[in-house]
């Protein structure tokens, strides 16, 4: 710690702070009183005192050294000691004495050079009273200088007498009195803030003079001696500690999503470090205290920080956020000025919530909620489904961050889509697949609307605090459910078996590519080995490696869990339990909250499904038209047969499963032209409900249905020109044409169109002897029969 000295001079002296000096140390030492000898003091000793000021950089400080009072002029020690006296017997002028000269106080001054500036000063020694009669010498103690008293002002240093009196800073004069064969000199008043008061001297006794007061009116006093200091002249030692300089390589670097290490080196250069500040801010907020680490290690080096629990979330480290450091050197000097860290990241959370929505068959709309406080992209992928199994994972490719992306589909497959959170340093969250709801994949949910718990088959609430409930709950640091207006809230603090709700969900054996889906909020969790999530019952054991929340998540708020069961996890007996539990070691922690709990396949996305092909009408039956096909749609769920007339289009028929691939439309009219058609489609169901339908494009073909001829013709009743006919008619639909020819040459004459429903017809006209045919023929505007 570098030191200035100043002794006595007789004069002012001054000292400039060095750059960088807030605070000094001073050590004020008055002079002592004057003495027979300097080895053999007589009166009083210096006072002493040690103080701490507040100064500026270049600022001028004042500096009066005290000197030690006169031992052969009577002087007072400079700069304001007492003077002392000279006397003799009054029968015997050669018979005489002389007393000495108080000391000097020192002092140092602030802002000035009067004494109104003073800001520490130590007192000066009184003398002590000397009485001689006949020939014997006598004295009486004077006092040290003065030490520093609460209040300066009521410091009385007078027992020495009331001789000479004080004046402020000057130390009061000895008094003196000659008798006939007696003689006696008081002692001297030391100086000092209160200088003291002389002696009073009579022909019995001569008082020693008070010291000067002491203390430090414009700092701290750190000590005080009020006698028995100083001998001699006095002195002022100035000490002072050397600023620090501010720490060198601050480095924060991410270790876990519940550690960040902080490392920084002292720089030697400057004066000694006493500790180091350390702050911490979390996104961009305040620079605080952090709560997870020392904020003031007394060494540089490498520490860690991460979450603590009941402690307010801008102090703690933890998962989704963005974290910088500050660190500064302090010692007596000071604080310098802060060394910020790089900025350090902590994984992002998931997408909230990811849905999916369908503008039409052959686009899909991956949507979400971003809650993340560090996400720079969202990254989604898809997979698709051709008939064959779903391939690999392929990126969306656009990676918004704030809305929902658009994807184009191929015709006739099936699409998975997932999405996370993408942050500075490339770290990505967990998975979420976006969506459920495919018709019987729905395994089971419960959004806790109810109000109670009546979805879940077992409840565990050990210490009686769980409930469903609406509003904030405090501990996880949300304000309200993730939706709806109810959750759960539940904490597995001091429990012993566990706070969890359970589902049976029977047999899965038969499933693949399960998922539990919710909403979690988590707080007050004391350490890394107090967690919460998910347990799966495979039929054997609990596995609880689903989803396991640890404390890197206290007070995160509500945050996305999407979490796929394997597939050997499934069986004929599985039962999922939510919450904290010592079952089997598996989860214990404190505070939680649970929202919309979803255990489903996970949602596959159909398109328009592949149109048969070959399609084909046969109406060799009456009234009927058999339609044959060949399927070629990976994914279907219906095939609608439609039919109508041929000038109507189709209308709807009839429903068949996916695989037909024949169909006979019956009941028709004979005769008739007729458009069948085939639309296959896909049933696309989202949350529980029929969302929308894909339809293939509509495969038609034309057909007139058999026409029946009429049978039975018979000719009777035969005259020169008229002939009867009779014959059974057959077709229901269309009229009947009767017709005739000479035989065998010229065609058909039309005799007469008849309803169908007649079956006699007498033909006149014609010529006698002359040999004819006859024939009558079913008809439509469509077609007609051949000869009968």
């Amino acid at each position: 710690m570098p030191t200035e000295t100043f002794s006595y001079t007789g004069s002012e002296q001054t000292w400039t702070v060095p750059d960088g000096i807030q605070t000094v140390e001073i050590e004020c030492y008055g002079g002592s009183s004057g003495t027979y000898d300097v080895d053999q003091p007589q009166g009083g000793d210096g006072g002493y005192v040690r103080g701490e000021l507040s100064v500026s950089p270049g600022e001028t400080l004042y500096i009066y050294v005290g000197e030690m009072g006169g031992s052969g002029d009577n002087s007072g020690g400079w700069p304001n000691g007492g003077s002392g006296a000279y006397a003799e017997y009054e029968n015997d002028p050669d018979t005489f004495g002389t007393n000495y000269g108080a000391g000097g106080s020192s002092d140092v001054r602030q802002g000035g050079s009067t004494t109104d500036d003073i800001a520490i000063i130590a007192g000066g020694g009184g003398v002590d009273g000397l009485v001689r009669s006949e020939g014997v010498e006598e004295e009486s103690d004077g006092t040290g200088g003065g030490g520093q008293a609460p209040d300066a002002q009521d410091v009385d240093f007078t027992a020495g007498g009331d001789g000479g009196a004080a004046s402020g800073f000057q130390g009061g004069d000895a008094d003196v009195y000659e008798g006939t064969d007696v003689f006696a000199i008081s002692g001297a008043g030391g100086g000092g803030l209160n200088a003291g008061t002389a002696g009073e001297a009579d022909g019995n006794e001569a008082a020693g003079g008070a010291g000067g007061d002491g203390g430090v009116p414009g700092g701290t006093q750190l000590e005080a001696t009020v006698g028995g200091a100083s001998t001699g002249d006095g002195e002022v030692v100035i000490s002072y500690t050397e600023p620090a300089e501010p720490p060198n390589n601050v480095d924060a670097t991410y270790v876990a999503d519940d550690q960040v290490d902080l490392s920084f080196d002292e720089d030697t250069s400057g004066g000694p470090v006493d500790h180091f500040d350390v702050e911490i801010m979390r996104d961009g907020a305040s620079w605080e205290d952090p709560a997870g680490g020392p904020s003031d290690p007394t060494s540089d080096g490498t520490y860690s920080y991460g979450p603590a629990s009941d402690t307010t979330y801008g102090r703690q480290v933890g998962i989704d956020s963005s974290f910088k450091f500050r660190v500064r050197a302090v010692n007596d000097a000071g604080s310098t000025t802060w060394v910020q860290s790089d900025t350090v990241h902590t994984t992002p959370v998931p997408p909230h919530n990811p849905s999916v929505s369908r503008p039409d068959a052959t686009t899909a709309a991956i949507n979400w909620t971003t809650t993340s406080d560090t996400v720079t992209e969202v990254n989604g992928q898809y997979r698709k489904d051709s008939g064959s199994g779903y391939g690999s994972w392929n990126a969306l490719g656009g990676n918004p961050k704030d809305s929902g992306e658009t994807i184009g589909l191929d015709s006739d497959a099936r699409y998975q889509f997932r999405v996370r959170s993408e942050g500075p340093d490339g770290k990505t969250s967990a998975w979420v697949y976006a969506d459920y709801g495919n018709d019987g994949n729905v395994f089971f949910s419960d959004d806790f609307e109810s109000g109670d718990t009546s979805a879940w088959d077992a409840v565990n609430n050990d210490n009686g605090s769980a409930q469903v409930q609406g509003g904030s709950h405090s501990d996880t640091g949300i304000s309200g459910p993730d939706e709806g207006s109810y959750y759960w809230a539940g904490t597995g603090e001091d429990d012993t078996e566990g706070t969890w709700l359970q589902k049976d969900l029977g047999d899965l054996s038969g499933e693949s590519d399960v998922f539990v889906k919710c909403a979690f909020a988590v707080g007050s969790l004391d350490n890394a080995t107090e967690n919460f999530g998910i347990s799966w019952y495979d039929g054997s054991a609990w596995q609880d490696d689903i989803a396991r929340i640890y404390w890197e998540h206290n007070e995160q708020g509500w945050f996305e869990v999407s979490a796929r069961v394997p597939d050997s996890y499934l069986s004929t007996d599985n039962r999922i339990r939510v919450g904290t539990t010592t079952d089997d070691g598996m989860f214990s922690g404190d505070f939680f909250a649970v929202d919309r709990v979803v255990v489903s396949d996970i949602l596959h996305e159909y398109t328009t499904p592949a149109a048969p092909t070959d399609w084909s009408l046969d109406t060799s039956v009456e009234d009927e038209i058999t339609a044959t096909w060949t399927n070629n749609a990976a994914f279907a769920d219906y095939q609608d047969m439609r039919i109508g007339l041929a000038e109507n289009g189709t209308s709807y028929e009839a429903a068949l499963g996916p695989t037909a691939t024949s169909y006979t439309f019956s009941g028709l009219s004979d005769g008739q032209d007729y458009i069948a058609g085939n639309e296959t489609y896909v049933v696309q169901y989202r949350n529980g409900s029929q969302s929308t339908s894909w339809f293939a494009d509509e495969v038609t073909a034309t057909a007139v249905t058999l026409l029946p001829a009429p049978t039975d013709l018979a000719a009777s009743n035969v005259t020169a020109d008229s002939v009867d006919l009779s014959w059974t008619a057959n077709h229901d639909y269309g009229d009947t044409l009767v017709q005739y020819r000479p035989t065998d040459v010229g065609s058909w004459t039309t005799f007469a169109t008849v309803s169908r429903t007649t079956e006699t017809e007498t033909i006149t006209g014609l010529r006698n002897g002359e040999e004819y045919d006859a024939r009558v023929v079913a008809n439509t505007e469509h077609t007609q029969t051949e000869d009968s």
